[in-house]
């Protein structure tokens, strides 16, 4: 009960392999006809479990691309990215349409990614000549490396369960909060909550690893784990270590700033922080009865081509049409 649907699939096929024998060889009709029922009525959900359940068919590798092409269209290009490169992991042979769409979607981001197209680009009933989709491409990037681009996403192997042995590398000190033993009654300590490691929240970007405990950040090298920098402090009243209690913060980072969530004032600060040093650059004004309740989210507006950094409230305006993404 404490693990995903997906994640028990995948690891019951790892650890029996006549189980990922039998769905290969039993199942690819029945893995065609729930995928295709399922992306006629565009039901998320359901293909997302398909990608778990018929991983290693080409419905499953259907399922990936229907993700990534739902994950394109709404923005989210790091996601989009993911999922072509699974779906070209389980069908190698879609590699000429999906490589164009990775294309497009790094240079969403500001980056260049795979080789020119050299043949017609086909989204949906629109085809496009090379010549005009290398000009889309080009533009994209161009308004994507702008001076907050944000970091590229870490694509890691994610190891598989076993035995570990634990290394003190590092250490993270400093600021971490008044008054830790107070749980302001919450009984953490008599349920034995580990309070401490839910309050914690990373962002990788690159070799550098940005670790944030809601008082501070702090960066370090991930080759050796040697400590970078500590942010610096902003001014005001550090809150109690439990509050906002099993509350994780992550910091935002882009390509030479970080924004983060610090409670260091009666409600959460909105801080900007250099990137290279941890230098506090700015902290947003601490508004009385207002909060801000959820980490900080990075977009572009088309209307002035700007990048805007937006707290929850902006948010919620969005979808009011006060602003338009």
């Amino acid at each position: 009960m404490l693990t995903s649907l997906g994640v028990a699939i995948e690891l019951a096929r790892h650890d029996h392999p006549q189980l990922r024998q039998a769905l290969s060889e039993q199942f690819a009709a029945l893995a065609n006809v729930r995928v295709a029922a399922a992306i006629r009525q565009a039901n998320a959900a359901a293909i997302e479990l398909a990608t778990a359940q018929f991983a290693d068919l080409p419905a499953g590798a259907d399922a990936h691309r229907w993700l990534a092409d739902r994950a394109l269209a709404s923005g989210r290009f790091s996601r989009a990215i993911v999922q072509y490169d699974r779906a070209l992991q389980t069908q190698a042979s879609l590699i000429d349409e999906l490589a164009p769409r990775v294309r497009l979607a790094a240079a969403m981001m500001g980056r260049d990614v795979g080789s020119a197209a050299t043949k017609p680009v086909a989204f949906g009933e629109i085809t496009m000549s090379p010549a005009d989709f290398e000009s889309l491409v080009d533009e994209m990037r161009s308004r994507g490396a702008g001076p907050l681009q944000v970091a590229a996403p870490l694509a890691a192997h994610i190891p598989r369960p076993g035995n570990y042995q634990s290394l003190g590398r590092s250490k993270f000190d400093g600021p971490a909060g008044e008054r830790p033993q107070d749980d302001l009654g919450r009984k953490t300590a008599q349920f034995r909550v580990p309070w401490v490691d839910r309050q914690m929240a990373t962002a990788v970007d690159g070799d550098v690893l940005y670790v944030s405990n809601r008082f501070q950040v702090a960066a370090y090298k991930l080759a050796t784990l040697e400590r970078l920098w500590q942010s610096e402090k902003p001014s005001g009243v550090m809150q109690r270590a439990q509050e906002w209690g099993l509350i994780a913060m992550r910091p935002l980072v882009t390509r030479d700033r970080i924004f983060a969530r610090l409670l260091c004032s009666p409600s959460p600060l909105l801080v900007c922080l250099d990137k290279s040093s941890g230098k506090l650059l700015w902290a947003s004004e601490n508004r009385e009865h207002e909060f801000l309740v959820s980490d900080p989210l990075f977009m572009l507006d088309p209307q002035t081509g700007t990048y805007v950094v937006l707290d929850a409230e902006t948010y919620a305006q969005i979808d009011e049409g006060t602003i338009r993404l």
